[in-house]
C-alpha cells in the first residue's frame, strides 16, 4: 500500500485479504480497495480513490500488486433533505442520524444512521446519498425512503387453535400522527380469553431520550383448571442511554381474581389455598440491549433484556412475589433472504417466606408461544387432584405451573413467496420446561420438540401455522400438534 493515506500504509496491509502466496483472486482485490477507501473516508475524505499497479514477475506466475491511496481533501456535510416521508415527520428521521450539518464527512456514521433509520419499522427501503454541491470540500445529503403501512384498522372474526372462534377490533398505530409514538386500542373475545387493551407510548418525550409508556386494560383468561381476571393498568418511564441500550421502571396495578375450573370444569379442588385473589402492586426495572436491524422482520443482530420485579406489601400489595427473567435472541442472515433465529427464554419467582407463589403468576409452558409440539400451558409441575369430593374417586393432573422456567427456540426461516405475498417458512427445535419449589433446572427434565411451519404476513396482521412433534411423549401426549394463531413470533 501506497499514498498518502491517513492511516499509515504499513498498519492498512496488515489488514488486506490478498496475501502474499496465495491465488490471485481480483474478487478480493476489490474488497481491498474499498476497506482503504474506507478507511479515508470515515477520517473526512469523502472523495478518497485507490488505484492499482500490477507487476508480473518474469515467468508469469507471480504478480506483485500495489494500492494507491490518494485521500484528497477534507469534505463536510452541507444541507441534509429527508425524502419520501408522506406522513413521517422530519425530527422522527434526523434524530436518529448519527450526523449533522456542517459536521465532517464521516462514511461510517452514514452506514450508522441507515441501520437505525431502518430498525425504526417504518420504512420499507431506507438509502442514504450524498450529492455534490458548488462548493468542493461540501457534499449535501438525501435521506431517501418509503414508508411502509403501520397503522391497522381491523373488525372481524376468525378462527384459531388456541382460542377456538374470535372477535376481534383494533386500532393500531405504530407511527401515530407521523410522529414515531404507538397507539393501539385493542378488544378480542373468544373461548378462553377476552381482552380489553389501551396503550400508548412515546420512544421521545419532550425530544429527550426519555421514553414514556401508559397501559390499561380488562383481561379474562382461562387456563386449563383455573381461569384469572384482571383489571389494572401500567406507567412506564425509561431512558435511552444509546440507541441499542435502554433502561425503564415501570409501575403497575391491577385487581386479580382467581377460580377454580377453567377448561377442565372441574370446580371441587382441594387445594384454595393456591387460589389467591387481591390487588398486586409492583415496580418493574428493564434493562435491554436491542441491536435488531428491523424491530418487526429482523434478520441480523442482538436482542437481549434482563427484569426484576417487586410485588411487596410496602407498595401496599395484597399478592407479593419476587419475579426475575431475562430473554436472549440472535438472528444470522442467511443466503436468499433466509435467517437462522435464537430465543433464549429463562426466568425465577420467589415468595416472602411463609407464603406461596400466587398461582396466577407462576411459569405455565407448552404451546405455540414456548414449546412447540405440546397442548397449550401441559408441561411443567402438576399434582394429583381427586375428580370429586368422593373420597374414593380417582386422582387426575392439575398444571399449578412452576416457579422457574426455562426454554430455547431455534428457527431456520426462508422465503417461499416474496413480497408482496410474504410467504415464509420455518423448521424449529425447541426445547424446555417449568420447574416447581425444589426441584432443579436439569437438561434430563427438558421436553424437547421439532417441526416446521407456515408464517404468511397478511393484510390482517402476520399469521403463524404450525406443526410440532414432542421428541420421546409421554402416555398421553399428542404424536402431532397443529397450532394456529395471529401475532409475530420473535
Amino acid at each position: 500500500v501506497q499514498g498518502d493515506s491517513v492511516i499509515p500504509p504499513a498498519k492498512l496491509a496488515e489488514q488486506l485479504t490478498l496475501k502474499t502466496g496465495d491465488i490471485f483472486n481480483y474478487a478480493l482485490v476489490q474488497k481491498d480497495g474499498q476497506m482503504l477507501s474506507g478507511h479515508q473516508k470515515t477520517f473526512g475524505y469523502a472523495f478518497a480513490t485507490v488505484s492499482n499497479e500490477s507487476k508480473p514477475s518474469d515467468d508469469g506466475k507471480t504478480v506483485d500488486w500495489v494500492f494507491h491511496v490518494q485521500k484528497g481533501k477534507k469534505v463536510y456535510f452541507g444541507t441534509i433533505r429527508m425524502v419520501g416521508a408522506e406522513t413521517t415527520r422530519d425530527k422522527v428521521i434526523r434524530r436518529e442520524l448519527r450526523f449533522a450539518e456542517g459536521e465532517l464527512y464521516d462514511e461510517s456514521k452514514i452506514e450508522g444512521s441507515k441501520a437505525r433509520v431502518q430498525r425504526l419499522g417504518f420504512f420499507e427501503k431506507v438509502d442514504i446519498k450524498t450529492r455534490p454541491t458548488g462548493h468542493p470540500q461540501v457534499v449535501d445529503v438525501d435521506v431517501e425512503v418509503k414508508e411502509r403501512t403501520t397503522g391497522t384498522f381491523q373488525v372481524g372474526a376468525g378462527f384459531s387453535t388456541l382460542d377456538n372462534f374470535i372477535t376481534t377490533a383494533q386500532i393500531a398505530k405504530d407511527n401515530f400522527l407521523g410522529r414515531g409514538q404507538r397507539l393501539s386500542l385493542q378488544a378480542s373475545i373468544s373461548s378462553i380469553r377476552t381482552m380489553f387493551q389501551g396503550s400508548f407510548f412515546e420512544p421521545y418525550f419532550l425530544d429527550t431520550n426519555v421514553t414514556f409508556a401508559i397501559e390499561l386494560y380488562n383481561f379474562q383468561q382461562i387456563y386449563s383448571d383455573f381461569s384469572r381476571n384482571s383489571l389494572g393498568g401500567n406507567l412506564s418511564w425509561g431512558y435511552r442511554f444509546t440507541n441499542e441500550l435502554l433502561a425503564d421502571l415501570t409501575y403497575n396495578l391491577e385487581r386479580v381474581d382467581t377460580q377454580i375450573g377453567g377448561l377442565s370444569g372441574r370446580t371441587q379442588v382441594p387445594i384454595a389455598s393456591l387460589f389467591n385473589s387481591g390487588r398486586t402492586s409492583s415496580t418493574r426495572f428493564t434493562l435491554t440491549y436491542d441491536s435488531r436491524n428491523d424491530r418487526f422482520q429482523a434478520s441480523n443482530g442482538w436482542f437481549a433484556s434482563a427484569t426484576a420485579e417487586f410485588a411487596s406489601s410496602y407498595l401496599m400489595s395484597e399478592n407479593e412475589f419476587n419475579r426475575y427473567s431475562f430473554r436472549l435472541r440472535r438472528y444470522f442472515p442467511l443466503p436468499l433472504n433466509g435467517v437462522l433465529k435464537f430465543n433464549l427464554v429463562g426466568g425465577v419467582i420467589t415468595a416472602p417466606e411463609g407464603r406461596r407463589v400466587p398461582l396466577f403468576e407462576r411459569f405455565f409452558m407448552g404451546g405455540i408461544f414456548d414449546v412447540r409440539g405440546f397442548q397449550r400451558n401441559t408441561l411443567g409441575p402438576n399434582i394429583g387432584v381427586p375428580n370429586s369430593s368422593d373420597p374414593g374417586s380417582t386422582l387426575s393432573p392439575f398444571n399449578i405451573g412452576g416457579n422457574k422456567q426455562l426454554y430455547l427456540n431455534n428457527e431456520l426461516e426462508v422465503p417461499i413467496v416474496q413480497a408482496p405475498v410474504n410467504l415464509r417458512g420455518l423448521l424449529f427445535f425447541d426445547i424446555g420446561n417449568a420447574f416447581g419449589e425444589g426441584q432443579s433446572i436439569t437438561l434430563d427434565q427438558m421436553r424437547m420438540s421439532v417441526g416446521w411451519g407456515v408464517r404468511w404476513m397478511s393484510p390482517v396482521g402476520p399469521l403463524r401455522f404450525e406443526w410440532g412433534i414432542p421428541l420421546k411423549p409421554k402416555p398421553g401426549e399428542d404424536p402431532l400438534v397443529f397450532a394456529f394463531t395471529i401475532g409475530n413470533s420473535f
